[in-house]
């Protein structure tokens, strides 16, 4: 213990020992509405309106469907129909603004999968190297970030959250509902 410890009586933590995530009691988290289902727009429309009530100042720039298809391409991947229709109409022309969560959302040329942005091995959850999960916003510079599935199967459009080396989890069922998360409370999204 260094002295400045011992004369505040506080023992020496690690970086980030502040910031833990109890997963042994998981608490429910908001859900998007019945209508958002059959709606894929609502995901981005209730972001952007989220953004603009927080006074975010997220440029939103959207992206034409043949460069969300070259995006498909590149890792070879399905991408969810809310999660495609937020790319197409809400996605950020650029990368410098935080929202109100602290979270900066990536633009499309910046969407990268798990393998190519994180080196680190990740936890139990995301298979496969990650390969087909897009990392899409992250939390204070990369304090941690979200990942989308993109593979089709028992996991495509779930979100997930990095939280670090060996660190992951499922936060949310879909785009949709992860949004209805997030603007409830990001924090609870870890």
């Amino acid at each position: 213990m260094g002295w400045l410890a011992r004369l505040l009586g506080r023992e020496r933590r690690e970086p980030f020992e502040w910031f833990k995530v109890d997963r042994s009691n998981p608490q429910s988290r908001p859900v998007a509405p019945p209508e958002a289902a059959d709606d894929p727009d609502w995901a981005w429309r209730t972001l952007v309106a989220w953004w603009d009530r927080t006074r975010s100042d997220i440029p939103i720039g959207g992206a034409s469907d043949e460069v969300i298809e070259t995006l498909e391409r590149r890792y070879d991947i399905v991408l969810p129909p809310d999660f495609r229709a937020y790319l197409a109409n809400a996605c950020p022309s650029r990368e410098e603004e935080m929202d109100a969560g602290m979270g900066t959302w990536w633009h499309l040329d910046r969407l990268r999968n798990l393998p190519d942005e994180h080196e680190h091995p990740v936890g139990p959850v995301i298979s496969d190297g990650g390969s087909r999960w897009l990392f899409f916003v992250d939390h204070l510079i990369w304090s941690w970030a979200w990942v989308i599935c993109c593979e089709p199967g028992p996991d495509w459009g779930k979100v997930a959250v990095i939280l670090g080396e060996n660190d992951d989890c499922i936060v949310a069922a879909s785009f949709s509902d992860f949004v209805a998360g997030y603007i409830a409370d990001p924090y609870d999204m870890t």
